[in-house]
Protein backbone atom coordinates (compact mmCIF):
# COMPACT_ATOMS: atom_id res chain seq x y z
CA UNK A 1 0.00 0.00 0.00
CA UNK A 2 0.84 3.55 -0.48
CA UNK A 3 0.03 7.20 0.35
CA UNK A 4 -1.96 9.25 -1.91
CA UNK A 5 -2.48 13.01 -1.23
CA UNK A 6 -5.30 15.04 -3.57
CA UNK A 7 -6.11 18.24 -2.75
CA UNK A 8 -7.30 21.52 -4.12
CA UNK A 9 -5.18 25.24 -2.25
CA UNK A 10 -5.13 28.85 -2.80
CA UNK A 11 -2.70 27.94 -5.43
CA UNK A 12 -4.40 25.84 -7.30
CA UNK A 13 -8.63 26.98 -6.91
CA UNK A 14 -10.44 30.09 -6.46
CA UNK A 15 -11.75 31.17 -2.98
CA UNK A 16 -14.91 30.77 -3.88
CA UNK A 17 -14.26 26.94 -5.21
CA UNK A 18 -12.54 26.29 -1.83
CA UNK A 19 -15.63 27.39 0.00
CA UNK A 20 -17.58 24.82 -1.61
CA UNK A 21 -15.21 22.06 -1.27
CA UNK A 22 -14.25 22.39 2.51
CA UNK A 23 -15.09 19.93 5.33
CA UNK A 24 -16.38 21.75 8.26
CA UNK A 25 -15.74 19.94 11.77
CA UNK A 26 -19.56 18.67 11.34
CA UNK A 27 -19.06 16.86 8.02
CA UNK A 28 -15.35 15.53 8.84
CA UNK A 29 -16.59 11.90 10.58
CA UNK A 30 -19.03 11.64 7.32
CA UNK A 31 -16.55 12.02 4.73
CA UNK A 32 -13.74 9.98 6.60
CA UNK A 33 -16.24 7.26 7.00
CA UNK A 34 -17.59 7.56 3.60
CA UNK A 35 -13.34 7.49 2.15
CA UNK A 36 -13.05 4.33 4.65
CA UNK A 37 -15.96 2.30 3.08
CA UNK A 38 -14.47 3.00 -0.38
CA UNK A 39 -12.95 -0.03 -1.55
CA UNK A 40 -9.09 1.02 -1.93
CA UNK A 41 -9.29 3.20 1.39
CA UNK A 42 -7.71 1.35 4.28
CA UNK A 43 -6.29 4.81 6.08
CA UNK A 44 -7.21 8.32 6.04
CA UNK A 45 -6.89 11.67 6.88
CA UNK A 46 -9.13 15.15 5.75
CA UNK A 47 -6.65 18.43 6.20
CA UNK A 48 -9.64 20.96 5.58
CA UNK A 49 -9.14 24.82 6.06
CA UNK A 50 -9.40 28.19 4.31
CA UNK A 51 -6.81 28.49 2.43
CA UNK A 52 -6.94 24.41 1.48
CA UNK A 53 -8.71 20.86 1.18
CA UNK A 54 -6.57 17.91 1.44
CA UNK A 55 -7.27 13.91 1.79
CA UNK A 56 -4.42 12.11 3.04
CA UNK A 57 -4.91 8.13 1.99
CA UNK A 58 -3.09 5.04 2.77
CA UNK A 59 -4.64 3.01 -0.78
CA UNK A 60 -4.33 -0.05 -2.68
CA UNK A 61 -3.80 1.24 -6.15
CA UNK A 62 -3.00 4.83 -7.71
CA UNK A 63 -5.99 5.02 -9.71
CA UNK A 64 -8.53 2.98 -7.64
CA UNK A 65 -7.29 5.34 -4.79
CA UNK A 66 -7.64 8.64 -6.37
CA UNK A 67 -11.04 7.75 -7.91
CA UNK A 68 -12.55 6.69 -4.72
CA UNK A 69 -10.89 10.23 -2.97
CA UNK A 70 -12.25 12.42 -5.87
CA UNK A 71 -15.69 10.65 -5.96
CA UNK A 72 -16.38 11.79 -2.55
CA UNK A 73 -15.14 15.07 -2.36
CA UNK A 74 -17.64 15.33 -5.52
CA UNK A 75 -20.40 14.12 -3.95
CA UNK A 76 -19.34 16.35 -0.42
CA UNK A 77 -19.06 19.70 -2.89
CA UNK A 78 -21.75 18.81 -5.52
CA UNK A 79 -18.98 19.71 -8.14
CA UNK A 80 -18.48 17.88 -10.58
CA UNK A 81 -15.47 15.11 -10.61
CA UNK A 82 -14.14 16.60 -14.32
CA UNK A 83 -14.34 20.37 -12.65
CA UNK A 84 -12.96 19.16 -9.49
CA UNK A 85 -10.08 17.21 -11.13
CA UNK A 86 -8.59 20.35 -13.03
CA UNK A 87 -7.96 22.40 -10.14
CA UNK A 88 -6.76 19.31 -7.99
CA UNK A 89 -2.97 18.29 -7.31
CA UNK A 90 -2.23 14.84 -6.54
CA UNK A 91 0.71 13.23 -5.24
CA UNK A 92 1.05 9.51 -4.46
CA UNK A 93 4.05 7.79 -2.73
CA UNK A 94 6.84 9.78 -1.79
CA UNK A 95 5.64 12.42 -3.17
CA UNK A 96 3.26 12.33 -1.32
CA UNK A 97 5.45 12.15 1.82
CA UNK A 98 7.50 15.28 0.55
CA UNK A 99 4.32 17.41 -0.01
CA UNK A 100 2.86 16.27 3.72
CA UNK A 101 6.46 17.49 5.06
CA UNK A 102 6.30 20.24 2.76
CA UNK A 103 3.01 21.47 4.30
CA UNK A 104 3.82 20.94 7.96
CA UNK A 105 6.73 22.82 7.36
CA UNK A 106 4.46 26.03 5.99
CA UNK A 107 6.67 26.06 3.16
CA UNK A 108 3.26 25.80 1.40
CA UNK A 109 0.98 28.97 2.98
CA UNK A 110 0.48 32.05 1.92
CA UNK A 111 2.94 33.35 4.64
CA UNK A 112 5.33 31.20 4.36
CA UNK A 113 6.76 29.55 8.07
CA UNK A 114 3.54 30.29 9.55
CA UNK A 115 3.21 27.83 12.45
CA UNK A 116 -0.90 27.74 12.42
CA UNK A 117 -1.07 24.13 9.89
CA UNK A 118 0.91 22.46 13.06
CA UNK A 119 -2.20 23.19 14.50
CA UNK A 120 -4.57 22.39 11.93
CA UNK A 121 -2.93 19.07 10.57
CA UNK A 122 -2.75 18.09 14.76
CA UNK A 123 -6.44 18.47 14.28
CA UNK A 124 -7.21 16.69 11.92
CA UNK A 125 -4.74 13.84 12.42
CA UNK A 126 -6.96 13.96 15.66
CA UNK A 127 -10.43 14.11 14.25
CA UNK A 128 -9.11 11.01 11.90
CA UNK A 129 -8.08 8.92 15.16
CA UNK A 130 -11.50 9.39 16.64
CA UNK A 131 -13.27 8.33 14.03
CA UNK A 132 -11.10 5.23 13.42
CA UNK A 133 -9.07 6.25 9.91
CA UNK A 134 -5.70 6.24 10.91
CA UNK A 135 -3.69 3.22 11.44
CA UNK A 136 0.27 2.59 11.82
CA UNK A 137 0.97 3.74 8.50
CA UNK A 138 -0.56 6.91 8.50
CA UNK A 139 0.08 7.37 12.21
CA UNK A 140 4.33 7.13 11.63
CA UNK A 141 4.05 9.62 8.83
CA UNK A 142 1.78 12.61 10.31
CA UNK A 143 3.44 11.86 13.77
CA UNK A 144 6.98 12.46 11.98
CA UNK A 145 5.54 15.23 10.06
CA UNK A 146 4.61 17.22 13.60
CA UNK A 147 7.48 16.24 15.12
CA UNK A 148 10.25 15.81 13.08
CA UNK A 149 8.82 18.37 9.97
CA UNK A 150 10.02 21.44 11.07
CA UNK A 151 8.38 22.68 13.96
CA UNK A 152 11.36 24.89 14.88
CA UNK A 153 10.11 26.80 11.38
CA UNK A 154 14.16 27.25 10.45
CA UNK A 155 14.41 30.31 8.22
CA UNK A 156 15.62 29.42 4.62
CA UNK A 157 19.36 29.65 5.65
CA UNK A 158 18.99 26.86 8.68
CA UNK A 159 16.98 24.37 6.49
CA UNK A 160 19.64 22.06 5.10
CA UNK A 161 21.14 21.87 7.91
CA UNK A 162 17.93 21.34 10.26
CA UNK A 163 17.06 18.53 7.53
CA UNK A 164 20.67 16.64 7.98
CA UNK A 165 19.52 16.81 11.65
CA UNK A 166 16.34 15.19 11.68
CA UNK A 167 18.25 12.45 9.45
CA UNK A 168 20.42 12.36 11.87
CA UNK A 169 18.11 11.76 14.49
CA UNK A 170 16.15 9.43 13.04
CA UNK A 171 19.54 6.98 12.74
CA UNK A 172 20.80 8.04 16.68
CA UNK A 173 16.77 6.60 17.93
CA UNK A 174 17.26 4.12 20.49
CA UNK A 175 14.31 1.20 20.76
CA UNK A 176 11.55 1.63 22.67
CA UNK A 177 11.05 5.48 21.50
CA UNK A 178 7.75 6.33 20.33
CA UNK A 179 6.58 6.15 16.66
CA UNK A 180 7.53 8.99 15.39
CA UNK A 181 11.29 8.63 16.60
CA UNK A 182 11.26 4.94 15.04
CA UNK A 183 14.63 4.55 13.42
CA UNK A 184 14.85 3.97 9.48
CA UNK A 185 13.30 0.26 9.11
CA UNK A 186 10.59 1.04 11.37
CA UNK A 187 9.35 3.63 8.05
CA UNK A 188 10.20 2.05 5.49
CA UNK A 189 7.10 2.89 3.97
CA UNK A 190 7.98 6.25 3.45
CA UNK A 191 11.00 7.13 4.10
CA UNK A 192 14.67 6.47 5.59
CA UNK A 193 16.48 9.54 4.65
CA UNK A 194 15.23 13.68 4.59
CA UNK A 195 17.26 16.65 3.15
CA UNK A 196 16.47 19.69 1.36
CA UNK A 197 18.13 20.62 -1.86
CA UNK A 198 17.13 24.49 -2.04
CA UNK A 199 16.53 24.86 -5.42
CA UNK A 200 15.84 27.73 -7.49
CA UNK A 201 12.19 27.86 -6.78
CA UNK A 202 10.94 26.05 -3.37
CA UNK A 203 12.94 24.25 -1.13
CA UNK A 204 12.53 20.59 -2.20
CA UNK A 205 12.49 17.85 -0.05
CA UNK A 206 15.29 14.32 -1.43
CA UNK A 207 13.37 11.37 0.21
CA UNK A 208 15.85 8.24 -0.15
CA UNK A 209 16.46 5.10 1.44
CA UNK A 210 20.13 4.16 2.89
CA UNK A 211 22.62 5.57 0.49
CA UNK A 212 20.02 5.86 -2.80
CA UNK A 213 18.75 8.95 -2.08
CA UNK A 214 16.46 9.80 -5.72
CA UNK A 215 15.29 13.86 -5.93
CA UNK A 216 11.83 13.86 -6.23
Amino acid sequence: MNVLAVGMSHRSASVPMLERVSVPGTDLAKVLHELLRSPNVSETMVLSTCNRVEVYAVVETFHGGFGDVIGALSRHSGMDVAELSEHSYVHYSAAAVEHLFYVSAGLDSMVVGEAQILGQLRNAYATADAEGAIGRSLHELVQFALRRGWIERPGPADLPERALQVDQDLLDTPPGRPAADAPPERLDRFLVTAAIDLGPTRPRLVLGRGNRMPVL
